[in-house]
């Protein structure tokens, strides 16, 4: 066989003639599932449930936190390096 730009339909080229239509079909498919099972989730129609039941950080972990970010928005040069000392060990 040569390369052709019309080739024929037969088994050897059934992949040449059917994947892209049917890959397609395919993609068109699952955006429209997507785009419709946001839309469900943003409505509250789904059966997807949030789980707002999250409780509140501890006071150490709140002073964790604090810790965290103050070194993060301190302006010496270890600013970047928000491991703890405990943690280097």
């Amino acid at each position: 066989d040569f390369i052709s730009y019309k080739p024929p339909v037969r088994p050897s080229t059934w992949i040449l003639w059917f994947f892209p239509p049917l890959l397609l079909i395919v993609l068109l498919i699952g955006w429209f599932w997507q785009s419709r099972r946001r839309q469900l989730v943003a409505s509250g129609q789904s059966r997807v449930t949030v789980d707002n039941t999250a409780s509140e950080l501890t006071a150490a972990e709140k002073a964790e936190l604090d810790r965290l970010l103050s070194r993060a928005n301190s302006t010496d040069n270890d600013a970047h390096d928000t491991t703890s000392p405990e943690d280097k060990k």
